[in-house]
């Protein structure tokens, strides 16, 4: 089951989430045991979690974030489900479109991050433009 973890807002959704993934600068807590109830319903189930990193249909700013805290924010997301055998990562849906993680010399970064922070099998694909 393919899921961004950020929220999305384009025209057929303009809802505002139950909970966001940061508090201000800090990860919410409430929003990520949430996502890993849902991720956990679906080993159970025997369904794969896709896990979309990065989107660019966004309201809230974080499509824009620096390089600092996407690297922050995937380190934060790894180490906290890495250990789920259903996992698999998207890097981003509509991947040509978020520039801020698409030059070449960047998009090996969320591997590097992966392997370095104990993914066990970091399953990792990119939509194609």
């Amino acid at each position: 089951m393919r899921m961004c973890i950020f929220p999305k807002s384009y025209v057929y959704n303009e809802n505002e989430p139950e909970f966001y993934p940061f508090l201000g600068t800090r990860f919410n807590p409430a929003f990520f045991e949430h996502l890993e109830k849902r991720i956990q319903q679906l080993c159970e189930s025997g369904i794969e979690a896709d896990l979309i990193l990065f989107h660019p249909y966004d309201r809230w700013g974080y499509s824009k974030m620096p390089r600092e805290a996407d690297e922050r924010y995937l380190r934060y997301v790894i180490a906290r489900f890495a250990a789920y055998r259903n996992v698999w990562w998207s890097l981003a849906n509509e991947f040509a479109i978020r520039t801020a993680i698409c030059a070449p010399s960047t998009t090996a970064r969320p591997c590097t991050i992966s392997r370095a922070h104990g993914s066990p099998r970091p399953a990792l694909s990119s939509r194609p433009p």
